[in-house]
């Protein structure tokens, strides 16, 4: 790869051709040069244009979007004097641009230059990565430049440290603590938003990391997530914003970003219940439209309607979680309430050197791999609600694909490699599973009708171990015994069933048979008893199904 380094106005496309038009005046173009997008096709037409000016004894570089007509506008934000030159050389740079744009045509020779983050598929369907002041993937004999806002970024990266050694020393965290893996494989699943943006997901998941203060929740995720600084700032890292910002931060934060995560910091518990409620509803707004990947659009001052897009993944740290349903499923949480591995200094340029390492491997076998994670989304667990599912699928595709790296290039051994994957997985089938129970109760909190309406529905969706014949109700307790229209259920079985599967939660039988006597599906008998019949040693309730329909469709009809 051949660096050109011409000083690049900030804005712009991609791809140039140098044009050098020698003219001596107060007023004049030196050199205009055109520039293409390096994704679009060979016939395409230049998108961006940048000169050379000269003009009152000053020389000056402007940048001018051929995509907009207004060309006079765009020259006149840019020069100080403009009153005093700028009719005259306007007409110079209107017609240098036409005859850069003739001359180009004839031209075979190309120069790229990158105007924006991650991934890029060149027009000869090439991948290639675009990690902030370097790009990964290209041609040594590709001339090439990258825009002034997207160089401000720099990986993080040691290129002298021996990438052998790099990735033992971060595997080796991975060993001890597998939650490290499952963050750094939320990095490297950011990083390829832009190309699992098509797959078949309805949302792209949110990584939360929540426990108490000072359990290292910004710290894991600053150290091995957070992988470039900020060139114009030393010592500040890029793309981590306080979560007490105002949504329109937030928003214009997620709109800058591509292929990559953003740390929303610190949302923690305030004693103002105004300003919880307002943590919460920003944090939310956020995690939906990242998760969403949908456009926003928004109002110009010229009213003209300015499509926001949203290719980021989205990393929050707190001390609580959100408590919709719609926004667990949306997310992966890690819990750091118990204590995480130590992480060494130095951890962060590990990272940064591993991850530069992998995407140099990757970018051939990119499209293969991704059509492999089509086929893995077409079939999902059951075991999970689809969104969850899909979620965990996406998260272990990334852990898979740095282990698959990790093993490829002989780091380390495939043993080795695959027992850390495996406790990965069960680490993560957890955190899901938890994640499933606490959205389903937090569904079921809103009563869909009365006791009657959720005893039949977890009969029509088989709840409850069914058998035919009283002899089968022996081998297990809970069995229930359906007969001639009939239900008979252990008063224990059912309690249990209402408690965990519906908003009923009854201290005791008692109370839960008191409720089936006022809903008129338990009637009083001579001895007192809610569970009237007895089988084989044991008393069950009688629960007749047609009158727990009646019952039932008389609640929701009220």
């Amino acid at each position: 790869m051949i660096p050109y380094n011409a000083d690049l106005p900030s804005g712009g496309i991609s791809e140039v051709h140098d044009m050098d038009i020698m003219h001596q005046s107060d007023s004049d173009v030196l050199q205009c040069s055109l520039f293409y997008d390096p994704q679009n096709g060979g016939d395409a037409g230049p998108v961006y244009a940048q000169l050379d000016v000269c003009y009152l004894g000053r020389s000056e570089k402007i940048g001018i979007d051929l995509r907009k007509e207004d060309y006079t506008a765009q020259v006149r934000r840019q020069l100080r004097y403009w009153n005093l030159a700028g009719d005259e050389l306007m007409k110079q740079v209107k017609s240098h641009l036409q005859e850069a744009i003739i001359q180009s045509i004839s031209s075979p020779k190309r120069a790229y230059i990158f105007c924006q983050h991650g991934l890029c598929r060149m027009e000869n369907d090439r991948w290639v990565y675009v990690l902030g002041d370097t790009v990964a993937g290209l041609p040594e004999d590709i001339e090439y430049a990258i825009l002034p806002e997207v160089k401000r970024e720099h990986l993080a990266w040691n290129p002298a440290q021996d990438v052998s050694q790099a990735v033992g020393e971060l595997w080796h965290i991975f060993e001890m603590d597998q939650r490290t893996l499952l963050v750094f494989s939320f990095g490297i699943l950011s990083a390829l938003y832009s190309a699992v943006f098509d797959m078949d997901t309805t949302t792209f998941p949110v990584l939360a990391v929540v426990g108490r203060q000072g359990t290292g929740k910004t710290k894991i995720v600053r150290e091995l997530i957070l992988l470039y600084d900020d060139a114009q700032h030393p010592g500040c890292i890029m793309g981590q914003i306080d979560a007490h910002a105002t949504s329109a931060a937030l928003a214009e934060t997620v709109k800058k970003q591509r292929d990559q995560a953003i740390l929303v910091d610190d949302m923690a518990e305030s004693a103002d219940a105004s300003e919880a409620r307002e943590r919460k509803r920003n944090i939310a707004n956020i995690l939906r439209r990242v998760s969403n990947k949908a456009n926003q659009g928004k109002m110009t001052p010229q009213k003209k309607l300015d499509l926001q897009f949203c290719q980021a993944g989205l990393v929050f740290t707190g001390e609580f979680m959100l408590e919709n349903p719609s926004d667990i499923t949306r997310t992966i949480v890690i819990s750091t309430d118990e204590p995480l591995v130590h992480l060494p200094p130095g951890l962060r340029v590990l990272a940064a050197t591993a991850f530069h390492a992998f995407l140099q491997w990757l970018l051939p076998v990119l499209d293969g791999q991704l059509e492999q994670l089509r086929e893995q989304l077409k079939k999902l667990s059951v075991q999970f609600e689809p969104r969850i599912a899909k979620n965990g699928t996406l998260l272990l595709w990334a852990t898979g694909l740095f282990a698959l790296f990790v093993t490829e290039q002989s780091f380390l051994s495939k043993d080795a490699v695959t027992d850390i994957v495996d406790k990965t997985c069960d680490a993560l089938r957890k955190i899901l599973q938890t994640q499933e129970e606490q959205s389903r109760k937090l569904t079921a909190s809103v009563p869909k009708g009365n006791l009657c309406w959720y005893i039949r529905d977890g009969y029509s969706n088989r709840q409850f171990t069914i058998v035919t014949q009283k002899e089968y109700l022996t081998n297990n307790a809970n069995n229930c015994l359906m007969k001639k229209g009939t239900l008979y259920i252990r008063a224990q079985t059912l309690l249990e069933y209402l408690c965990n599967y519906t908003p009923y939660v009854y201290s005791s039988v008692k109370k839960m048979n008191k409720t089936l006597k006022e809903e008129g599906v338990l009637g009083d008998s001579k001895e007192k008893r809610s569970a009237q019949i007895k089988i084989n040693g044991r008393r069950y309730l009688k629960l007749d199904i047609k009158l727990l329909q009646q019952c039932a469709q008389q609640y929701t009809s009220a």
